[in-house]
């Protein structure tokens, strides 16, 4: 009970699906009667709780929640804990903090620290403590102490410009006694220690932690602490409280030089205007002090890269430490490997190749504690699990991730999620125009109409029949609308150098599993919508294994649910495909022929159709 009320109130005031829920409580092993054992559950918290039990929907318009009672609400896939902000302590935390830094910004140093200390005064210790953590609590948990390090460095800052340095010896040498790796926090006792006249034991600081790198990690200290060391032994006027700076000495060397990585803006940018001002008022003026995430997420082609990186490059002078981009996937959907991600990441702050720690633990500290003081922001391409984001993310207050990803993905590092699909047949005519010329469009309206409903208003299909038409200026549109008919292949594939629809499609048909790709070609060539009870007759199965199937389609969103036929008890929902995935599978089907070696899901006949004979 505790566990789920914990849930609920670390997102207050947003849906927490079902899913997130069972994975929670559950995580791979739910019991039978999972609906049961949590109606059970809501029932009892609105038994024992203080809080009204009007089963009312959350907004659906962004709008905020009245204030005056609190209410645990239903919606059609989730619950939401509606409360006043102030009464979470982790939004009470990220409200002091913004004040704080508002405070640091206008040069109000004494009202900073203050204000940091009555944040920071809120900790009791390790969060959660009291709860048992499931997946996504244990996450939350990760991510709001290193929410706590970050706004300690960012207090000991302050304090320290403000001259508090013999105050602060004797926490810091705490601190690093705690934590005798962690760098940021050694430079700070040095800087202390050297201001209060102690040189020796500022010296003798560093000597400790360089056997204590060497020692844990097998590394030198960074090259800031490296410098920060000599600038002691040479009495470096830069170091005194009064000195034009107070952060120490520069850092010779290439440090943010390859830092940014943003790919160019792609032109033909239509339609996504309010996705856009969404992502870029979050990541300019977040409300929390958590370095969260914004998770663009839709089906192939939906333009999910492009809007990604239209709006990082319109907030980039928000991270002026760097921009750093990486792809999780391989273009064959194979995830790339993070040990390698953070290594780039290195090399792009400067770190030479020979210098990088090669085990994953090492790399992975090393990042963390060099994005804890900066302002950077983190775009992440094609993102294939939660495990694999969560290693990436950086930790300081001022950094921010913005990601795609072909699947839904659930963690609390996301503070934003941003679904994509198509167009729209207005948008999408717009786009077509600004590629071949609106008059071209304008002459056959008609034409050019069924163009885009043939690619489904989807971004990366428009841009590729554009584009096709561009390459062809004597092909009319109705000509390339009577190809695409007879050949769908023509704008599927894209043009050479690109990826393409196609390609797109194959990716994420090849994360699926071997039972779920089955599932995707018998789906393609069922009457659409497909219900779970015709899937089922076609794989020979049970029932449950065919939506269980439907919905890991749907996770990848290469199926939508269609609301039509909601009957309102889940089973009966209806899984429908668009028509330029339909033609992907079909290409797949007449190629695949390969048995399946995974056992099957329980409640499988042995009897299953071939590839072929299925699709």
């Amino acid at each position: 009970m505790r566990q789920l009320l914990a849930l609920l109130t670390l997102n207050a005031n947003n849906i927490v699906t079902i899913d997130q829920i069972v994975e929670e409580l559950w995580e791979e092993a739910p019991p039978k009667s999972v609906k049961t054992t949590l109606h059970t559950y809501i029932y009892q918290l609105r038994r024992l709780l203080p809080i009204d039990s009007a089963d009312n929907a959350p907004p659906s318009d962004g709008g905020t929640w009245p204030t005056m009672t609190s209410t645990l609400a239903t919606s059609a896939n989730g619950y939401a804990l509606r409360l006043p902000r102030r009464a979470v302590d982790v939004h009470h935390f990220a409200t002091l903090v913004s004040k704080a830094q508002t405070q640091e910004a206008a040069g109000d140093l004494e009202g900073a620290a203050a204000t940091f200390r009555s944040a920071l005064g809120m900790w009791r210790g390790r969060s959660l403590s009291d709860v048992r953590c499931g997946p996504l609590l244990q996450a939350e948990c990760v991510r709001l102490q290193e929410n706590y390090r970050s706004v300690l460095d960012r207090r000991i800052d302050v304090e320290l410009r403000l001259g508090l340095h013999n105050e602060l010896i004797g926490e810091l040498s705490s601190l690093v006694t705690a934590d005798p790796i962690h760098e940021n926090l050694q430079g700070k006792l040095m800087l202390a220690c050297y201001r209060a006249g102690r040189r020796s034991t500022a010296l003798q600081v560093y000597q400790r932690a360089r056997v204590n790198l060497d020692r844990e990690l097998g590394l030198e200290p960074s090259m800031e602490l490296q410098a920060l060391h000599r600038a002691i032994l040479s009495g470096d006027q830069s170091l005194n409280l009064d000195a034009p700076t107070s952060a120490g000495p520069e850092v010779t060397g290439p440090r943010f030089d390859q830092s940014r990585q943003l790919p160019p803006a792609r032109p033909f940018f239509h339609g996504r205007e309010r996705e856009t001002a969404a992502i870029t008022e979050m990541l300019r003026t977040g409300e929390s002090a958590v370095p969260g995430a914004v998770a663009i997420t839709g089906p192939p082609g939906a333009g999910k890269s492009t809007l990604a990186v239209q709006a990082a490059h319109q907030v980039r002078d928000r991270y002026p430490d760097g921009q750093l981009y990486a792809a999780m996937s391989t273009a064959d959907g194979r995830p790339v490997d993070t040990n390698t991600v953070l290594g780039g990441f290195l090399n792009a702050f400067g770190l030479p190749e020979d210098q990088l720690p090669r085990m994953f633990d090492e790399r992975l500290q090393m990042y963390r504690s060099w994005t804890t003081d900066r302002r950077v922001l983190v775009v992440l391409e094609d993102v294939p699990s939660t495990a694999a984001l969560e290693h990436v993310l950086p930790t300081g207050s001022g950094c921010a991730t913005l990601l795609t990803s072909r699947r839904r993905l659930v963690s609390p590092s996301i503070v934003l999620p941003v679904p994509v699909g198509p167009l729209g047949t207005g948008h999408g005519l717009r786009m077509l125009g600004t590629i071949v010329g609106e008059a071209r469009v304008a002459e056959e309206r008609a034409a050019a109409e069924e163009l885009v409903r043939l690619c489904d208003s989807m971004p990366g299909l428009v841009r590729a029949a554009g584009d096709r038409l561009t390459k062809h200026p004597h092909w009319t549109i109705e000509h390339l609308v009577e190809r695409m008919r007879a050949v769908p292949a023509v704008v599927l594939r894209g043009q050479e150098g690109g990826t393409g629809y196609q390609a797109s499609v194959e990716h994420s048909y090849h994360l699926l599993s071997e039972w779920a790709q089955r599932a995707f070609l018998a789906a393609a060539v069922c009457e659409q919508p497909t219900a779970a009870a015709e899937l089922a007759a076609v794989l020979g199965s049970d029932r449950e294994v065919a939506e269980e199937l439907l919905e890991e389609l749907a996770d990848f969103q290469l199926v939508t649910v269609d609301h039509g036929m909601d009957k309102g008890i889940h089973r009966d929902l209806g899984f429908r495909m668009a028509e330029p995935t339909r033609s992907v599978a079909a290409m797949l089907a007449e190629h695949s022929v390969r048995p399946i070696k995974d056992d099957p899901p329980c409640g499988v006949r042995p009897v299953l159709r071939s590839a072929t004979q299925t699709a």
